[in-house]
């Protein structure tokens, strides 16, 4: 198993360097099972209210991606996307709110990391 700050590093979009896999025995054949993925992220969501980590609270407007926030209203699910050609433009927000910690984290893998499948090069089943 891959220590939990290097799986929240790869889940909020980092990479594990070539020197860290050789380090860490990291092969083609590594499996990282998704219930554990889960399990982590739960428990950063309710350690820290938002994942990424590295999400500034004070100005999530200009990041872009997903990222997840507690509120008051449950779990949020907030999205951007800019312009191409003026990376100062949104030109797609949402918001989809969560009662439920399992069903936005569940989205968030799906949505913005595609899995269960590959994660950094890493199976994830």
């Amino acid at each position: 198993m891959l220590p939990k700050d290097m799986i929240l590093r790869i889940l909020g979009g980092g990479h594990i360097y070539p020197d860290e896999r050789q380090r860490l025995g990291i092969t083609i054949h590594t499996v990282i099972q998704y219930n554990e993925l889960v399990r982590i992220l739960v428990n950063e969501l309710n350690k820290t209210g938002v994942f990424p980590s590295n999400v500034d609270l004070a100005v999530l407007d200009v990041r872009e991606g997903m990222y997840i926030v507690k509120t008051d209203k449950g779990y949020e699910c907030r999205m951007h996307r800019y312009s191409p050609s003026n990376p100062k433009l949104v030109v797609e927000a949402k918001t989809i709110v969560f009662a439920d910690i399992r069903e936005v984290v569940n989205f968030y893998l799906k949505w913005e990391l595609c899995l269960p499948g590959r994660l950094d090069g890493i199976e994830v089943r």
